[in-house]
């Protein structure tokens, strides 16, 4: 047996073992009754919440009188919650969010005491960083591209990116820290005249970096990958990319398996895996916009299913958005973030640029014409769908491809039972009623007490798409209660 299939059997080995734990450790966790803990904050989140590691790492939720620091020790008296499941199917999943990043419970503060002002050389400089950040007028986007940071960024905008396929863009990959080191390297060789010398250096600063940035998954991947190619040059060992790849994916799976649950992490690695796959049908193209149009194409292949799952819809668009936004991004914005530490007045071009990607962005996720809403996709069409993307890389055959993805957004046609689902729209009622010829709904429910809060818009038209329904026939409604036809407005100025 060759050594690649040898390698290949030892990493599905794993990987059932590795969900074998995941169910377990899932099932097995229960309510804690303590009404105390302690830790030190490592983040600093919106809507009063921290992230606190303490024996284990908890999400706190705390009153805003409370000054969040990261790098502090506090004392916390509350009580512990469980995060919730979806209540509609096929929806947001709080509790698997939670878990993706390590969190099994919330803990819900009454009272806050700091047990040390004693803050650790990572957390200072961190917060020496932010603190020298914050006078920028662009700041919300040098934290997202130089600290892998975008929860200062406005949701509005990053929903936008998010519709228009193209939100990887601000998540910190291989062509950034390409270019980062590109940088460092000229600037170390320059001065050190030693090129073994201004890569040990490099390295280090990369390990470093990720020690400041908390180690995100898609920035690990992308270090691993340079520091491993790097040795293979300096050691004439052949190491092959996609060997790293796989092995770093499993490796983050041993560490933490609920990294299965994480969207971020699994796209980085999707993607990655299949552009590796593809690298001779992309050196065939020698122009770098057609070369840049495939790997667009393969990428938006490679997440389809991933991104079905989160959005329901996919933007056929992307790949030519992707082709524009990318050099803007990766190419002007990025290198302009790095030079601007130093030249602070490339500060205003940043901003003014970012304000007009996110005007383009804006106008562009209201092009409805290319956008298409695909039908949840259980395991084991997500397997056969890699399973033959797999083949049309390696073997050209695409029709299995094209008619894999029609019958997939035709999949309704062959269910020939019709369905009543009670939609959970907390008070109030909405009914769907799903048959062969027509798609009927009663009631639309609606929010009494907050009112800003959309259900159709976050619940019942999300829920449509991840069911395949493209249109509704019917609109009943029982009665004039808020909470029975409240959302009636929205979900006709927003679905068909």
């Amino acid at each position: 047996m060759k050594k690649s299939k040898i390698a290949s059997l030892f990493s599905a080995i794993i990987l059932i073992l590795i969900f074998i734990i995941r169910f377990n450790a899932e099932s097995n966790y229960k309510l804690k009754t303590e009404k105390h803990t302690s830790g030190v904050i490592t983040d600093c989140l919106k809507n009063s919440k921290m992230i606190i590691k303490g024996k284990e790492k908890l999400q706190v939720e705390y009153r805003p009188s409370f000054i969040c620091t990261k790098g502090i020790t506090i004392s916390i008296e509350g009580q512990f919650k469980m995060p919730e499941d979806n209540r509609v199917p096929h929806l947001f999943n709080y509790k698997k969010y939670l878990l993706s990043k390590n969190i099994k419970y919330i803990f819900e503060a009454k009272k806050i005491e700091k047990t040390s002002d004693k803050i650790s050389l990572k957390f200072k400089i961190k917060n020496e960083i932010y603190k020298y950040l914050d006078r920028y007028k662009s700041k919300d986007y040098m934290y997202s591209f130089l600290l892998a940071d975008t929860s200062y960024i406005d949701r509005t905008f990053m929903e936008n990116y998010k519709k228009n396929g193209i939100i990887h863009l601000f998540a910190i990959s291989g062509i950034h820290i390409t270019i980062m080191t590109s940088i460092l390297l000229f600037i170390l060789k320059k001065l050190l005249k030693d090129k073994e010398t201004s890569f040990i250096i490099t390295f280090v600063f990369l390990i470093l970096y990720l020690l400041l940035t908390g180690f995100p998954t898609a920035l690990v991947r992308s270090i691993i990958l340079f520091i491993s190619q790097n040795i293979s040059k300096s050691f004439n060992l052949k190491i092959k990319s996609i060997h790293i790849t796989v092995y770093s994916f499993l490796t983050f799976l041993i560490i933490n398996p609920f990294y299965i649950y994480s969207i971020g992490f699994i796209l980085s690695y999707a993607i990655s895996f299949f552009i590796i796959l593809s690298n001779k049908l992309i050196k065939k193209h020698k122009n770098y916009f057609v070369k840049s149009l495939v790997i667009s194409l393969i990428s938006l292949l490679a997440s389809y299913p991933l991104v079905i799952n989160n959005n329901f819809e996919i933007n056929l668009l992307s790949p030519l958005l992707s082709l524009i936004f990318t050099p803007l991004i990766c190419f002007i914005i990025y290198p302009l973030c790095l030079i601007s530490l130093v030249f602070k007045p490339f500060d205003y071009m940043i901003y003014n640029l970012m304000n007009l990607l996110n005007c383009a962005s804006s106008i562009l996720k209201d092009v409805n014409l290319f956008t298409l809403s695909f039908p949840h996709m259980n395991i084991f069409s997500i397997i056969i769908y890699y399973l033959i993307l797999s083949s049309c890389i390696l073997k050209h055959k695409n029709y299995y491809l094209i008619i894999f993805i029609i019958v997939h957004y035709n999949i309704n046609l062959l269910n020939i039972y019709p369905s009543v689902t009670i939609i959970d729209v907390g008070q109030g009622d909405s009914i769907l009623i799903k048959q062969k010829t027509s798609n009927i709904l009663l009631d639309t429910g609606g929010e009494t007490f907050y009112k800003e809060k959309e259900i159709s818009k976050t619940i019942t038209i999300p829920y449509f798409k991840s069911e395949g329904i493209h249109k509704l026939d019917y609109l009943i409604i029982s009665h004039g209660d808020f909470d029975h036809m409240g959302e009636a407005i929205n979900l006709v100025n927003n679905f068909k």
